[in-house]
């Protein structure tokens, strides 16, 4: 057995109506313990769960005691007796225990013990047998029956004697056989009374021990004194574990009222917040829509620019062709001008191949004038050839310098043009450049807007499916404001009811009360 130490053997007192309550497993491990089990013994509801219940045994508790109770709750009996516990800093408490199997579908799954305070000659009975059992001494006590031998001879001696000095000694035997008669048949009649009683009291505790502790009375007299009161402590037990029951019951009923009101101040937040939730989910299907629709025109401008972007892309091909064609033209212009300069260059030097014929010429002419002069008249004839051709070669050279004048002219602008040409070319190739930059930028253009146009199309459809998504959510919110409304009114219809059980928690309680009044 379990020896918890050290002890101070100071006693610890609770009220006499409070109740020390606790449950454990088949094994002794506690399962259950109410606030003043835990007040009384010192330890905390975390110290005793999970413990066995012999952590409260005091060593002064005889080993017979424990044999006792565990031998009827074994057998699915309950067990009554009075116990000195330990508390946790030594000190002890004695109390009054009733513990009774718990069976759950008829099987046993644990033991609940309900302890009371005792009265203090209890106590002190209990003190006086526990300590003479822990020295191994027994109790010397006379058997019922020759209890009531004795009682019958103390009643018939006295009659004897009287009936000597009366009478003779016949009428003193008759009257003491008369006297004996009476008192045996006293004594079968009450014998009888007590066994119909303790028929009736079959499978209640009772115990010589407990008779000891409880009452001055052994055997048959004492037995059914505590099966009496064992009967009274089992009705006093469920009636404690009732009133636990209810006051629990009330507890977690002012719990779940609070619990309960809680909820239904959050189910209205919750109701409002929902009918919040729906409008705006109604507005933003409603954007969406919107949304939708805006996506969707910009698809068709996007189509319209793509259009656009491939009309530019195909008019800026056949700008190029035309600027190619342009420059080529140009070119070749450049080229006549060029080979057209060249040929005047020709043109010059004949004009000046002229001219210095011409200067000739005249200079020819000069000398056959002056030669004519000499012959006098018979060189007059040559002399007017001469004139003339001095005047046909000074008007030739005029021509020749009027000639070399329009080629000189001619040449300069032919060069301009070659220059013009070439920067016309320059500008046309630089402008065939430009015009290939554009199509290449609008040829990137299309792609980008085919690319918008193609998103846009994804953004619709998704736009699209989202709406479809918003119409869903919105209807599930609807769903859920309407869930919360019927949630509500289930709360406050569980407030009710819970209203009700504490209600009659409060008349159990008071039921209860009666009962042990």
């Amino acid at each position: 057995m379990k020896n918890n130490g050290p002890v101070t053997q100071r006693e610890q007192h609770f009220d006499a109506d409070e109740k020390l309550i606790s449950s454990t497993n088949l094994q002794g491990v506690i399962t259950h313990c109410n606030d003043a089990f835990q007040r009384i013994s010192g330890y905390s509801r975390s110290e005793l769960i999970g413990q066995n219940h012999n952590l409260v045994r005091h060593p002064d508790m005889p080993a017979e005691a424990f044999e006792v109770m565990w031998n009827h709750l074994k057998a699915g009996r309950p067990w009554m007796g009075l116990v000195k516990n330990r508390c946790k800093n030594g000190d002890h408490y004695w109390v009054s225990a009733y513990v009774t199997p718990i069976t759950e579908q008829g099987q046993v799954v644990g033991y609940e013990s309900v302890r009371s305070w005792p009265s203090r000659v209890d106590v002190e009975r209990a003190e006086q047998l526990y300590a003479r059992l822990n020295r191994k001494r027994r109790q010397f006590s006379l058997p019922s029956y020759l209890k009531q031998f004795l009682l019958a001879l103390i009643c018939i001696l006295p009659a004897a004697l009287l009936g000597y000095w009366i009478s003779s000694l016949a009428s003193t035997l008759w009257l003491a056989l008369a006297v004996f008669l009476f008192g045996g048949l006293q004594y079968l009649q009450h014998r009888k009374d007590l066994d119909l009683i303790k028929q009736e009291l079959q499978g209640v505790f009772m115990h010589p021990l407990a008779a000891n502790t409880y009452t001055n009375q052994n055997g048959i007299t004492g037995n059914i004194m505590v099966g009496v009161m064992s009967l009274r402590a089992h009705l006093d037990a469920v009636l404690t574990r009732i009133e636990d029951a209810s006051r629990q019951v009330a507890d977690q009923s002012r719990i779940g009222l609070e619990l309960s009101e809680a909820a239904r101040i959050e189910m209205m937040t919750q109701s409002r917040q929902t009918e919040l939730v729906a409008t705006a989910m109604h507005e933003m299907s409603l954007a969406i829509h919107e949304i939708s629709h805006n996506v969707q025109k910009t698809a068709n401008q996007a189509d319209v620019s793509r259009n656009l972007a491939g009309q530019g892309g195909e008019i800026a091909r056949i700008t190029c062709s035309s600027i190619e064609e342009l420059r080529n033209t140009v070119s070749a212009i450049g080229q006549a001008v060029q080979q057209l300069a060249e040929q005047t260059g020709a043109i010059t030097q004949a004009a000046k191949s002229i001219e210095d014929i011409s200067e000739q010429t005249n200079l020819l002419a000069l000398n056959a004038a002056i030669e004519a002069a000499r012959a006098g008249e018979h060189g007059r004839g040559f002399s007017v050839v001469a004139d003339e051709v001095r005047l046909l070669a000074g008007n030739t050279r005029e021509s020749a310098q009027n000639i070399r004048q329009i080629v000189e002219s001619l040449t300069t602008q032919a060069n301009s043009s070659v220059v013009v040409a070439n920067e016309g070319t320059t500008d046309a190739e630089v402008g065939l450049e430009r015009v290939i930059e554009s199509e290449s930028m609008l040829q990137s253009i299309a792609e980008a807007v085919n690319q918008i146009s193609s998103m846009s199309e994804q953004m619709a459809a998704a736009v699209e499916e989202q709406a479809l998504v918003s119409e869903e959510v919105n209807r599930q919110v609807k769903d859920i404001s309407e869930l919360a409304e019927r949630s509500l009114m289930r709360t406050e219809e569980s407030a009710e009811s819970i209203r009700k059980s504490q209600q009659v928690s409060n008349q159990l309680h008071e039921l209860v009360n009666r009962f042990k009044q």
